[in-house]
């Protein structure tokens, strides 16, 4: 089936709900304090769209700087707004002796159409190097975190073109609350620093997302187009058994997550998912039950060694404060304890101080598959935990915020029984490889509209092969997450 008979079929299917929704997903990722993730369910996603003018006595120049959108729009019926985007440093490392550097320059528009439709898209341009560590990842996984495959640009550098659309149609019925969201994004389901559901690591994918909302229940249904592009023969493939069109091998995921709040304070939540085998093994395009939004009918129909790459989970969000949270997940993806994958998170959010604790650990066969075609991973990057399979972790972070000040510091203390790999492992030597991060970052928000800031960063890297530290400083809009602690 063409590609764009799936996205009408998808629309389709789902239009009966798509007039039957108010609630929005939570907003672009936020390195700030006071941000809400109680509720969330997908992330980064759509915000309220503020259109609020700055300081009258001020300059043009001045609100457009520090304060507002740079073009904002409003009328009957259409809220729009236009923002440049950028990712600008220069850097030292310890281990090369040129500049480290980045320049992305971007564009963002988004807006509401009406009361009930939402849109958003942005266009990223990128020139950069990298640091060692992250030039192994590269040269691992055929891309970079985040990204897509890379041109090369100029000695040592490389040149990535990025793009993130999305929309959504909400609207209510009574007590019934519900969204259609679909684009060209990646997700996050879970409150914690890291998911072992689904997080924003790997590049965006094509999907379609139902999201609805009754009192204190929560329903997701998402579907989604994943690719193995098998750089760098990632999948461990002979070329004998991959045809000639399987550079880009197209497999889809499909999750549901239910959600139910016990109390103001307490909510829990049920996890499936399931990555179908890829189109060229099952010698099939679509399938209807790409679309069934009944959790728990792949378990029960599949199992959990089934040739399709099934997988089940719980999480549970406990906020004894309002500043004092507590999240847990855990997942199993096959039925011994090495397809078990666990996550314990503490956060602390005030106005000026937060901090958090956590600590992750993930089994040997968790996110890989027999057929390394199903793994949980989309353009070889995993879409839940950086590290993959095999994986104990440890995350501390700290920060405080003065004004537009704020100074982030975060350790990341991984210990790993073998590397990142999306075939079920069948020997485990039990040699344990460390890696450890440390990071600091200092920065001054110019404007809240956009994140766009100054700052300064050092960040140092222990691993098996020695040691690597990286200082830069620049200026940047962080509407995303911006992954450096990645391992191979």
């Amino acid at each position: 089936m063409p590609l764009w008979n799936k996205i009408l079929f998808i629309i389709l299917y789902l239009f009966p709900v798509m007039v039957f929704s108010q609630q929005w997903f939570m907003p672009s990722y936020k390195a700030g304090f006071a941000e809400d993730t109680a509720t969330a369910i997908l992330y980064p996603a759509f915000g309220e769209i503020d259109l609020k003018q700055g300081d009258s006595s001020r300059s043009y120049l001045h609100r457009k700087m520090f304060m507002e959108n740079f073009i904002g729009l409003q009328k009957e019926g259409l809220v729009l707004a236009l923002n440049p985007l950028m990712n600008f440093y220069g850097g030292t490392s310890s281990r090369k002796e040129n500049i480290i550097y980045r320049n992305t320059r971007a564009i963002q528009i988004k807006g509401a159409l009406g009361k009930h439709v939402a849109f958003k898209t942005s266009f990223y341009e990128t020139q950069m190097n990298s640091p060692e560590w992250i030039d192994g990842f590269y040269r691992k996984f055929g891309v970079f975190p985040g990204e897509t495959n890379a041109k090369g640009y100029g000695e040592d550098g490389y040149d990535i073109g990025s793009v993130y659309s999305a929309f959504a149609v909400h609207q209510s019925w009574g007590k019934m609350r519900m969204v259609f969201r679909g684009g060209y994004d990646n997700l996050f389901i879970g409150t914690g620093f890291r998911s072992l559901f689904l997080s924003d690591f790997s590049l965006p994918f094509l999907h379609g997302a139902m999201h609805l909302q009754y009192g204190r229940w929560q329903y997701l249904h998402l579907t989604a187009s994943l690719q193995n592009p098998n750089f760098r023969n990632v999948m461990q493939l002979e070329t004998s058994r991959r045809p000639s069109t399987a550079p880009y091998q197209k497999k889809t995921m499909t999750l549901h997550y239910l959600r139910y709040r016990l109390a103001e304070s307490v909510s829990l939540g049920l996890l499936e998912g399931v990555i179908f085998r890829v189109a060229d093994s099952a010698e099939r395009r679509f399938s209807m039950q790409y679309l069934n939004p009944v959790i728990f009918s792949n378990v029960a129909a599949y199992g959990l060694n089934h040739n399709n790459n099934v997988m089940i989970g719980a999480d549970m969000h406990i906020s004894w404060s309002i500043k004092f949270t507590t999240y847990l997940q855990w997942l199993q993806d096959t039925k011994n304890s090495e397809g078990t994958a666990v996550l314990a998170s503490v956060r602390y959010r005030g106005s000026s101080f937060k901090a958090l604790v956590e600590g992750s650990h993930l089994g040997n066969e968790v996110l890989a598959h027999r057929d390394p075609r199903q793994s949980y991973t989309h353009f070889n990057q995993p879409l839940t935990h950086p590290a993959g399979a095999g994986v104990d972790e440890l995350v501390i972070e700290a920060g405080y915020r003065y004004q537009r000040f704020i100074m982030d510091t975060r350790v990341v203390i991984q210990q790993k029984r073998h590397n990142v790999d999306y075939n079920i492992p069948t020997e485990v030597t039990g040699e344990t490889i460390h890696h450890t991060f440390y990071d600091a970052t200092l920065r001054y928000i110019l404007n809240p509209s956009t994140r766009l800031q100054l700052f300064a960063n050092i960040l140092e890297y222990h691993g098996p092969e020695g040691q690597e530290q990286f200082f830069r400083i620049g200026l940047k809009t962080q509407l995303r997450r911006e992954y450096m602690a990645v391992t191979e």
